[in-house]
Formats: structure tokens, sequence, C-alpha cells
């Protein structure tokens, strides 16, 4: 889905496979299983950061002129 998502002129690319994600996701849920979801915390912290570490944007400069108005 980030392939075909831009904002303004930022492109987003994702450089995750089926078989990064199939990794990541048997160990997480071994994991969580065999401390009884102690390393639940943990597993949720390093899926976000692996989401985080897949994607990348093609432009910076297009969030330059992005702001939030603020209305009473």
């Amino acid at each position: 889905y980030w392939e075909h998502t831009s904002f303004g002129g930022a492109r987003f690319r994702s450089t995750m496979t089926g078989g990064d994600l199939l990794g990541f996701t048997l160990f997480a849920g071994l994991l969580t299983i065999i401390t009884l979801g102690i390393a639940f915390p943990w597993v949720q912290a390093r899926s976000m950061h692996f989401r985080c570490e897949k994607i990348s944007v093609s432009s910076l400069e297009a969030f330059d002129d992005a702001q939030q108005e603020y209305k009473a």
C-alpha cells in the first residue's frame, strides 16, 4: 500500500517483503507464547520499529509546506 501513497510531492516506498513479515510475525508470536505474554510490550515496540525501518520517503521537501492550523 505504501507504494501507492503520496503526500504532495513526496512518495513513500516500502522495502518489506513477505518473507520479512512472516519471519518477524512467527518470532514475535512464539516469543509472546513462550513468555506467557510478558514480552508483549517489547514485541509491540519492536513491531513498530520493524515497520518504520522498512518505510522511506522519496522527497522530504514536500513536508516543508505542511502546517497545522489551530482553530479555536
